[in-house]
């Protein structure tokens, strides 16, 4: 339960300044509960009431601001409001009446987002941002046969917003920057392919989450109606609907990190795949290398087939030009500029000191977090899904760059963590009073 209050805080967070600086005290209590949770185990299942509770309350945070920052004049921001909602009502009925067929709510429930997803892309059909620009032309690129990582590509922004977000270096008309590692590159490209716009991918990757969310909560024993609900708080996300306008790629990652826990807990071969589709979706994978590594989250038993479907993703396109895709995917992020406008602490304290941190900051803070907790996680899905959120929790709170997406995947980490948990009725507490009537019964039946 305290991992979802998290979850709900840093959601609003993210309501509040669309993953600006300004959302940042709601984040660090979301982190504190966290650890909280992590360190003191925690992590006990929600009753009915108040996950609709939740669910209810993070479906009419989504309807105080409307889904999109782009929309055409003409959207109708209402209907668009009240789709965010209706995907709200089968998870709310299943937590009203668990008796329900869960599989025909779940699957109501995915449509209607689908549904709520569609208008949005359809109402804005062309946002101001670089994300959007980059995939769209990546992927006419792609099915062309000419290399994404050789291409320029339209600057939407003015000279201040690109010395911002680039450097002054990279002012102009044109950026030669593809920041996207190949994997992002392909699933974007299925999602042109299909509408002929890249954030459909986007909308798929939301569905596959939370499908494989409520799988894994069902895989770890917990009721339906809970499944249900924590897939209904994924895609009630108040921002959710606001990641797929923007075109970010965040929830792709986050659908491979369900699925590489779903394929843990269950287990199946097909783990190793998740694992390397997980390692290569995005360069901030890395920060959950040490949990990976060990084996007392990731049998080794996993990482061939880990390796051979990471390569088979990365391989074709980083070879087709090695230097152009070094110069993309690594450099180009190690050249970022430090963001002041970041949710981030190391903002406020460059704001205060004039000291900007290096980005290595963050990943020695993600690994010192990582030591705190590391004695305290359990070996298989639940520490490993707890050892990822504080992680990425813990890294993106210190980087130099920090907003609205990547809160977004540690958001699904925290209704990970949720599902992985004991449920209520084999939690060690419940186990240990039960054992202690036992005891007790036997004491006096034997007086």
């Amino acid at each position: 339960m305290i991992a979802l209050c998290a979850y709900l805080l840093l959601a609003i967070g993210l309501l509040y300044s669309d993953g600006r600086s300004s959302g940042l005290p709601l984040a660090l209590a979301a982190a504190a509960l966290l650890a909280v949770a992590v360190l003191r185990g925690a992590t006990r299942p929600p009753s009915r009431r108040a996950a609709a509770a939740l669910i209810g309350l993070c479906a009419l945070l989504g309807a105080i601001r409307p889904p999109g920052v782009y929309l055409a004049a003409a959207a109708p921001r209402l209907l668009l409001s009240a789709l965010g909602i209706a995907v709200a009502l089968p998870s709310l009925a299943g937590c009203a009446w668990p008796r329900l067929a869960p599989r025909a709510l779940l699957a109501a429930m995915l449509a209607l987002h689908v549904a709520a997803g569609a208008a949005l892309i359809h109402w804005s059909p062309a946002p101001r941002i670089d994300v959007w620009t980059f995939e769209q032309q990546s992927a006419a690129d792609l099915l062309g046969g000419r290399d994404p990582y050789r291409s320029t590509f339209e600057n939407p922004y003015s000279a201040e917003e690109t010395r911002a977000y680039y450097g002054a270096s990279r002012v102009g008309r044109r950026l030669d920057c593809l920041p996207y590692p190949p994997l992002s590159v392909a699933a974007t490209t299925a999602g042109w392919g299909i509408g002929r716009d890249v954030r459909y991918s986007v909308l798929a990757a939301q569905v596959l989450a939370a499908l494989a969310l409520y799988a894994l909560a069902r895989r770890r024993g917990h009721a339906a109606w809970l499944a249900l609900a924590l897939a209904g708080l994924l895609l009630t996300h108040p921002r959710g609907l606001f990641v797929v306008e923007q075109a970010w790629t965040d929830p792709l990652i986050a659908a491979f990190a369900v699925l590489l826990l779903l394929g843990l807990a269950v287990p199946r071969r097909w783990a190793g795949i998740a694992l390397g589709l997980f390692l290569a979706a995005k360069q901030y994978s890395v920060v959950a290398l040490p949990l990976a590594l060990s084996a007392r989250f990731v049998p080794r038993r996993f990482w061939p087939s880990a390796l051979a479907a990471g390569a088979l993703f990365t391989l074709p396109l980083a070879l087709w030009d090695l230097r152009a895709f070094v110069d993309d995917v690594a450099l180009c992020q190690i050249r970022q500029p430090f963001r002041m406008d970041a949710l981030s602490l190391a903002a406020p304290i460059a704001a205060w000191t004039g000291v900007q941190a290096p980005g290595a900051l963050a990943f020695l803070v993600a690994a010192g977090a990582l030591a705190v907790v590391w004695r305290r996680l359990q070996g298989g899905v639940e520490g490993l899904a707890q050892g990822m959120a504080v992680a990425y929790f813990s890294f993106f709170l210190t980087a130099k760059q920090a907003f609205c997406n990547y809160y977004y995947f540690v958001g699904v980490l925290l209704l990970a963590v949720a599902a992985t948990a004991a449920p209520a009725a084999e939690a060690p507490s419940d186990a240990a009073r039960k054992e202690r009537r036992e005891t007790t019964s036997l004491l006096v039946s034997s007086k």
